[in-house]
Protein backbone atom coordinates (compact mmCIF):
# COMPACT_ATOMS: atom_id res chain seq x y z
CA UNK A 1 0.00 0.00 0.00
CA UNK A 2 1.47 3.40 -0.94
CA UNK A 3 1.56 6.34 1.42
CA UNK A 4 -1.29 8.18 -0.37
CA UNK A 5 -3.65 5.25 0.15
CA UNK A 6 -2.47 4.84 3.74
CA UNK A 7 -3.14 8.53 4.39
CA UNK A 8 -6.57 8.42 2.76
CA UNK A 9 -7.60 5.42 4.86
CA UNK A 10 -6.43 7.10 8.08
CA UNK A 11 -8.18 10.39 7.29
CA UNK A 12 -11.47 8.56 6.67
CA UNK A 13 -11.08 6.73 9.98
CA UNK A 14 -10.07 9.60 12.30
CA UNK A 15 -12.01 12.84 12.74
CA UNK A 16 -8.88 14.80 13.70
CA UNK A 17 -7.22 13.79 10.40
CA UNK A 18 -10.04 14.75 8.02
CA UNK A 19 -8.75 16.99 5.23
CA UNK A 20 -5.14 16.47 6.29
CA UNK A 21 -4.16 13.76 3.85
CA UNK A 22 -1.12 15.69 2.58
CA UNK A 23 0.12 16.29 6.13
CA UNK A 24 -0.07 12.56 6.82
CA UNK A 25 1.73 11.75 3.57
CA UNK A 26 4.48 14.26 4.39
CA UNK A 27 4.94 12.71 7.83
CA UNK A 28 5.04 9.14 6.50
CA UNK A 29 7.69 10.15 3.95
CA UNK A 30 10.09 10.70 6.86
CA UNK A 31 10.27 6.90 7.08
CA UNK A 32 11.60 4.23 4.77
CA UNK A 33 8.77 2.54 2.80
CA UNK A 34 9.08 -0.66 4.83
CA UNK A 35 8.80 1.33 8.08
CA UNK A 36 5.65 3.27 7.23
CA UNK A 37 3.14 0.73 8.51
CA UNK A 38 4.40 0.94 12.15
CA UNK A 39 4.48 4.72 11.82
CA UNK A 40 0.88 4.69 10.60
CA UNK A 41 -0.10 2.42 13.49
CA UNK A 42 1.18 5.06 15.90
CA UNK A 43 -0.94 7.72 14.17
CA UNK A 44 -4.00 5.46 14.36
CA UNK A 45 -3.69 5.33 18.15
CA UNK A 46 -3.22 9.05 18.75
CA UNK A 47 -6.09 10.52 20.77
CA UNK A 48 -6.95 14.16 20.13
CA UNK A 49 -8.98 16.12 22.67
CA UNK A 50 -10.90 19.28 21.83
CA UNK A 51 -11.44 22.47 23.80
CA UNK A 52 -14.84 21.03 24.70
CA UNK A 53 -13.10 18.09 26.39
CA UNK A 54 -10.84 20.49 28.29
CA UNK A 55 -13.80 22.51 29.52
CA UNK A 56 -15.61 19.40 30.76
CA UNK A 57 -12.46 18.21 32.51
CA UNK A 58 -12.14 21.60 34.23
CA UNK A 59 -15.62 21.10 35.63
CA UNK A 60 -14.73 17.61 36.81
CA UNK A 61 -11.52 18.73 38.47
CA UNK A 62 -13.34 21.48 40.32
CA UNK A 63 -15.92 18.96 41.46
CA UNK A 64 -13.15 16.74 42.85
CA UNK A 65 -12.19 19.43 45.36
CA UNK A 66 -13.87 19.15 48.77
CA UNK A 67 -16.95 21.36 48.95
CA UNK A 68 -15.46 23.51 51.69
CA UNK A 69 -12.39 24.18 49.52
CA UNK A 70 -14.46 25.08 46.42
CA UNK A 71 -16.68 27.47 48.33
CA UNK A 72 -14.06 29.04 50.56
CA UNK A 73 -12.96 32.62 49.96
CA UNK A 74 -9.53 31.53 51.21
CA UNK A 75 -8.83 29.21 48.24
CA UNK A 76 -6.53 30.46 45.47
CA UNK A 77 -5.37 28.95 42.20
CA UNK A 78 -2.18 28.90 40.19
CA UNK A 79 -0.53 27.07 37.32
CA UNK A 80 2.63 25.04 36.98
CA UNK A 81 5.35 26.53 34.81
CA UNK A 82 5.71 29.87 33.05
CA UNK A 83 2.83 31.95 31.61
CA UNK A 84 3.67 30.66 28.12
CA UNK A 85 3.22 27.00 29.11
CA UNK A 86 0.07 24.90 29.02
CA UNK A 87 -0.73 25.23 32.73
CA UNK A 88 -1.71 28.87 32.27
CA UNK A 89 -4.15 27.92 29.49
CA UNK A 90 -5.69 25.30 31.79
CA UNK A 91 -6.09 28.04 34.41
CA UNK A 92 -7.96 30.22 31.90
CA UNK A 93 -10.44 27.49 31.00
CA UNK A 94 -10.77 26.45 34.64
CA UNK A 95 -11.61 30.00 35.72
CA UNK A 96 -14.13 30.71 32.96
CA UNK A 97 -15.90 27.34 33.02
CA UNK A 98 -16.29 27.29 36.80
CA UNK A 99 -17.24 30.97 37.11
CA UNK A 100 -14.36 31.91 39.41
CA UNK A 101 -13.16 35.45 40.01
CA UNK A 102 -9.95 36.48 38.24
CA UNK A 103 -8.40 37.68 41.51
CA UNK A 104 -8.49 34.10 42.80
CA UNK A 105 -5.79 33.18 40.27
CA UNK A 106 -2.28 34.15 41.26
CA UNK A 107 0.92 34.27 39.24
CA UNK A 108 4.19 32.72 40.38
CA UNK A 109 5.45 35.78 42.21
CA UNK A 110 2.18 36.14 44.11
CA UNK A 111 1.79 32.50 45.02
CA UNK A 112 5.35 32.14 46.30
CA UNK A 113 5.13 35.28 48.45
CA UNK A 114 4.27 34.26 52.02
CA UNK A 115 3.46 37.85 53.02
CA UNK A 116 1.08 38.21 50.07
CA UNK A 117 -0.69 34.96 50.96
CA UNK A 118 -1.07 36.00 54.59
CA UNK A 119 -2.52 39.33 53.50
CA UNK A 120 -5.07 37.46 51.38
CA UNK A 121 -5.80 35.02 54.26
CA UNK A 122 -5.05 32.09 51.93
CA UNK A 123 -5.70 28.63 53.35
CA UNK A 124 -5.68 26.40 50.26
CA UNK A 125 -3.69 26.55 47.02
CA UNK A 126 -4.81 24.63 43.94
CA UNK A 127 -2.27 24.18 41.13
CA UNK A 128 -3.52 23.35 37.63
CA UNK A 129 -1.81 21.44 34.83
CA UNK A 130 -2.70 19.46 31.73
CA UNK A 131 -0.51 16.37 32.07
CA UNK A 132 1.49 14.41 34.63
CA UNK A 133 4.29 12.29 33.23
CA UNK A 134 7.00 11.19 35.65
CA UNK A 135 5.86 13.76 38.21
CA UNK A 136 9.36 15.23 38.46
CA UNK A 137 8.29 18.67 37.22
CA UNK A 138 5.71 18.92 40.00
CA UNK A 139 8.27 17.79 42.58
CA UNK A 140 10.76 20.42 41.41
CA UNK A 141 8.00 23.02 41.57
CA UNK A 142 7.10 21.92 45.09
CA UNK A 143 10.70 22.23 46.25
CA UNK A 144 10.84 25.77 44.86
CA UNK A 145 7.45 26.69 46.30
CA UNK A 146 8.15 25.33 49.77
CA UNK A 147 11.56 27.03 49.90
CA UNK A 148 9.88 30.38 49.16
CA UNK A 149 7.04 29.91 51.63
CA UNK A 150 9.15 28.52 54.46
CA UNK A 151 7.20 27.92 57.66
CA UNK A 152 4.05 29.47 56.19
CA UNK A 153 3.66 26.32 54.07
CA UNK A 154 2.66 24.48 57.26
CA UNK A 155 -0.51 26.60 57.43
CA UNK A 156 -1.69 25.75 53.91
CA UNK A 157 -3.35 22.87 52.08
CA UNK A 158 -2.00 22.10 48.60
CA UNK A 159 -3.82 20.50 45.66
CA UNK A 160 -2.48 19.52 42.25
CA UNK A 161 -5.15 19.04 39.56
CA UNK A 162 -4.39 17.73 36.07
CA UNK A 163 -6.40 16.58 33.07
CA UNK A 164 -4.44 13.36 32.58
CA UNK A 165 -1.48 11.60 34.12
CA UNK A 166 0.34 8.36 34.69
CA UNK A 167 -0.38 6.47 37.90
CA UNK A 168 3.34 6.20 38.65
CA UNK A 169 3.76 9.95 38.21
CA UNK A 170 0.88 10.64 40.55
CA UNK A 171 2.35 8.30 43.17
CA UNK A 172 5.74 9.99 42.77
CA UNK A 173 4.23 13.42 43.45
CA UNK A 174 2.22 12.27 46.44
CA UNK A 175 5.27 10.57 47.93
CA UNK A 176 7.60 13.54 47.56
CA UNK A 177 5.36 16.57 48.10
CA UNK A 178 2.38 17.69 50.14
CA UNK A 179 0.18 17.94 47.04
CA UNK A 180 -3.16 16.14 47.10
CA UNK A 181 -3.28 15.01 43.47
CA UNK A 182 -6.44 14.88 41.34
CA UNK A 183 -6.53 13.54 37.78
CA UNK A 184 -9.46 13.15 35.39
CA UNK A 185 -7.89 10.50 33.16
CA UNK A 186 -5.40 8.16 34.80
CA UNK A 187 -2.96 6.39 32.49
CA UNK A 188 -0.99 3.17 32.96
CA UNK A 189 1.84 1.37 31.22
CA UNK A 190 -0.53 0.06 28.55
CA UNK A 191 -1.17 3.66 27.44
CA UNK A 192 2.49 4.11 26.52
CA UNK A 193 3.38 3.27 22.94
CA UNK A 194 6.14 0.92 24.06
CA UNK A 195 4.91 0.09 27.57
CA UNK A 196 4.11 -3.36 28.92
CA UNK A 197 0.83 -4.59 27.39
CA UNK A 198 0.81 -1.54 25.11
CA UNK A 199 -2.50 -0.79 23.41
CA UNK A 200 -0.58 0.65 20.47
CA UNK A 201 1.77 -2.12 19.36
CA UNK A 202 1.45 -5.88 19.66
CA UNK A 203 4.38 -7.54 21.47
CA UNK A 204 5.87 -9.05 18.31
CA UNK A 205 6.26 -5.66 16.61
CA UNK A 206 6.86 -3.46 19.66
CA UNK A 207 10.66 -3.60 19.75
CA UNK A 208 10.91 -3.24 15.98
CA UNK A 209 8.61 -0.22 16.04
CA UNK A 210 10.55 1.30 18.93
CA UNK A 211 13.80 1.16 16.94
CA UNK A 212 12.12 2.66 13.89
CA UNK A 213 10.34 5.48 15.70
Amino acid sequence: MNEEQMANDLCKEKDWAKGREQDVVSWLENFQPEHREPALQLLRKIQVYSINHCQKWCQKLHGYLPSEIRKSTNTFYGSIGSPSESGSLVSYYYRTVNGLAADKFLDFSQITDAINLKRRSARSLVFLDDFIGSGNQAIEFWQLLSSHLGRHADDLDFYYSAFAGYCNGRANIEKNTRFKVQVVRELGESDKAFGVDSKVFEPFVREIAKKIL
